[in-house]
């Protein structure tokens, strides 16, 4: 059996942090990172592993923006399909399979926001 693994932005801080105790959960229906708040109403965004690697063997997060085939994409949990997958705005790209094999993390949502385009 596989373990889970998760990496938590600090809205506050600007950075991952390893150090957080967290409380509430809220999970959001548009395929962005759940977001959790700790005692004191600090915000984090939780961002899980896929369980696969880049074509350079850099680990795959939701939230991770991957090039895949000559576009840029990033990378959500696709509940129809129970699945991660990567999208753009002009939707459905590729699977997480296919950006382990042929893709490449080249930021996230939070730190480089400008590689996507309007609307992702």
């Amino acid at each position: 059996m596989r373990s889970l693994k998760f990496r938590v932005w600090s809205e506050e801080d600007g950075e991952y942090r390893t150090d957080c105790k967290l409380r509430y959960l809220f999970t959001s229906p548009t395929g962005l990172p759940s977001t959790v708040y700790n005692d004191e109403g600090d915000r984090f965004d939780i961002e899980q592993y896929t369980g696969l690697k880049d074509k350079n063997g850099k680990e795959i997060y939701e939230g991770d923006i991957v090039e895949i085939f000559g576009d840029i994409a990033r990378i959500s949990w696709l509940n129809d399909g129970c699945c991660f997958h990567a999208n753009n705005d002009d939707g459905y790209i590729a699977t997480i399979y296919l950006v382990s094999k042929h893709g490449v993390v080249v930021g996230n949502i939070h730190k480089n926001p400008e590689l996507l385009k309007e609307g992702v």
